[in-house]
């Protein structure tokens, strides 16, 4: 269950999408795949990929290959990721790192 605090934005699926669209969708199917731990292969599976794709059969052509997720949009997540790490302790005075074992 979504939190109130997850906002998503509305998304009418159709089966033309703008390449900003598409881009926009492979980039929050993408953070979806990082943040669950799934492999980058898991829309190769066939049974996921029925499932996902049982109420819009559009949809297989918009999701994200095994090579986008594991190169640009990879790429792309780590340095929003790390620019959001880097200005958050650029605003902290101090910062302690600490390491167990």
């Amino acid at each position: 269950m979504l939190s109130e605090s997850f906002q998503v934005p509305p998304f009418q699926f159709t089966d033309n999408l703008s390449n900003d669209m598409k881009d926009h969708y492979q980039v929050l199917i993408a953070r979806g795949l990082y943040a669950a731990g799934l492999p980058f292969r898991a829309f190769e599976v066939l049974r996921l990929l029925k499932a996902l794709c049982i109420l819009q059969p559009a949809m297989e052509e918009y999701l994200p290959t095994r090579k986008a997720l594991s190169g640009r949009l990879l790429t792309a997540e780590y340095n929003r990721e790390m620019e959001a790490v880097c200005s958050r302790l650029r605003d902290e005075p101090t910062v302690a790192l600490v390491s167990d074992g």
